[in-house]
């Protein structure tokens, strides 16, 4: 039982070079407007990962990605 919850969510995204850095700047204004919080509040948009296992796991995937090189264009610090 997962309380209902699902997720779709991509985990790569394959992007030409010669569109990235707009691809990324699109991206990054898409993101930056969800609304992250408490699931009961309506105005949230996207609501808390449904186990501690499940946020390590995306916690060591950015890592991981900062790691090779990437860089963080919205959230974290």
């Amino acid at each position: 039982n997962h309380c209902g919850q699902g997720c779709a969510l991509a985990t790569r995204h394959i992007v030409h070079n010669s569109i990235r850095p707009a691809y990324v700047a699109m991206m990054q204004a898409i993101a930056s407007q969800i609304v992250v919080g408490n699931p009961a509040d309506p105005r949230t948009q996207l609501g808390p990962l449904i186990r501690a296992v499940s946020r390590d796991k995306v916690e060591r995937m950015v890592q991981m990605g900062l790691d090779e090189g990437a860089r963080l264009v919205c959230g974290g610090t």
